[in-house]
């Protein structure tokens, strides 16, 4: 299986992967055993993302994986979901394929970025981005790859600092930079290039359902009123009812 290790030269890299999956569709692929569906299925791989950042990764004749962000207020993204044998098709003549099985464990690393002679800067895991065989992540695994990202936005910053003062800041990226600078809730003040950008918002937790929120809102998701004032002030006025005057 080939694997891209880093995000050079995208087009081009899609289009000879959708080139080779394409030759492959025109060949025979054998039908999969009951019990490698039953296996792939009973042993899934979840690969979940705490962090702000959607990430992609090709894979060759393997396709493509998209590892969604984590959403604003969410401990975690949706999972991007790997069975637990990989099967891949591999040309055996012009006219058919054989199937190749792979270890799905194995496989999500790949997606991770990490494996056997793939450069440590390949990995998403300092991004937020973990691989687990729960279905739903635990406390101490969300944790893990919440330290790693917040480790990640140091860096971040400390990068566009260190660009800042060498007159660069033609290479400080608001998707990455900023993001990381209002996520440690950084002020100009510390970062002098945060200046003429919209400061982050104040958050805090919801006392109705615990989950954070831009201070500020007047309603919550999840029904929780902060300010019942403007809340009711905004209401529209019921509807008269049928055959009654609206005074």
């Amino acid at each position: 299986m080939s694997f891209s290790p880093h995000h050079a030269a995208p087009n081009v890299e899609q289009a000879v992967n959708n080139y080779v999956r394409g030759m492959n569709s025109s060949r025979y692929i054998p039908d999969t055993p009951e019990i490698f569906r039953r296996v792939a299925e009973e042993n899934r791989v979840y690969i979940f993302n705490v962090g702000p950042w959607a990430h992609a990764r090709e894979l060759g004749s393997a396709g493509s994986a998209r590892i969604p962000a984590c959403p604003e207020g969410k401990d975690y993204s949706e999972p991007f979901v790997v069975p637990g044998v990989v099967q891949e098709p591999y040309p055996i003549n012009e006219a058919e394929c054989k199937m190749l099985q792979s270890d799905g464990m194995d496989f999500a690393m790949q997606v991770l970025g990490e494996g056997p002679h793939v450069p440590k800067s390949s990995s998403f895991r300092p991004y937020g981005v973990f691989v687990t065989r729960n279905a739903k992540p635990t406390r101490e695994e969300i944790a893990e790859a919440r330290q790693a990202l917040q480790q990640k936005y140091v860096e971040l910053v400390a990068e566009a600092n260190e660009f800042f003062s060498k007159g660069a800041r033609a290479e400080i990226v608001p998707e990455w930079h900023f993001v990381a600078a209002r996520a440690l809730r950084k002020t100009e003040a510390e970062c002098a290039w945060l200046a003429n950008t919209q400061a982050p918002a104040a958050r805090d937790t919801c006392p109705g359902c615990g989950v954070i929120y831009n201070v500020g809102i007047v309603r919550h998701g999840c029904g929780w009123i902060f300010d019942h004032e403007k809340w009711n002030a905004n209401q529209a006025p019921p509807a008269p009812q049928k055959g009654r005057s609206a005074n």
